[in-house]
């Protein structure tokens, strides 16, 4: 059993420990009838919120580059799942869900425009950090949705600043009814 799991188990058992008792000796107002569940539903596991580990996604072509990015983005504990090409990339955003996504715009097979689009459809909730070798804010003019654009090279403590902006504050291009639906 590693570490993480040991932790994991012993904050599941204080919450637990914490919670039942309150939900046993629960006194009901005089006459209502209700089950104890409707008065006192149970309390979220905080458990829970420690298993859930950030995900980024870096699509990059270049593999001294995807390389760098990857190590820099998992030094700060986020979950990193990389891919070579924008058909990789598509799969990859079919299959999981990213709090976001580090993309080349000039990767083969899949257009880093055809990808930015297609998220937009199926996770607008993914923020997104284009890379480019050209001018960024010519970038973000022409993808008014995307988090952030950075201009290669790229140095570690800027792309780490991005990623860690993107993570602490939410998606402003998720429709306000979903983001509270997924608050």
């Amino acid at each position: 059993m590693t570490l993480f799991e040991v932790t994991r188990e012993a904050a599941r058992e204080a919450v637990q420990m914490y919670f039942e008792p309150i939900t046993r000796h629960f006194v009901r107002p005089k006459g209502d009838r209700r089950e104890l569940s409707v008065l006192a539903p149970a309390p979220q596991p905080l458990a829970e919120s420690f298993d859930r580990r950030r995900k980024a996604l870096v699509v990059e072509n270049d593999p001294t580059v995807r390389n760098a990015f990857v190590d820099v983005i998992a030094s700060s504990g986020i979950d990193v799942d990389w891919a070579a090409d924008g058909e990789a990339a598509v799969r990859y955003l079919s299959r999981k869900s990213y709090d976001v996504l580090v993309l080349d715009l000039a990767v083969p097979e899949v257009s880093g425009t055809d990808i930015v689009e297609h998220l937009a459809r199926i996770q607008p909730e993914t923020n997104t950090i284009l890379v480019t070798g050209v001018n960024t804010s010519e970038v973000r003019r022409l993808f008014p949705n995307v988090r952030g654009a950075l201009k290669k090279p790229v140095l570690s403590a800027r792309l780490l600043q991005e990623v860690q902006r993107c993570i602490d504050t939410p998606s402003t291009s998720v429709p306000s009814e979903k983001r509270k639906q997924t608050a």
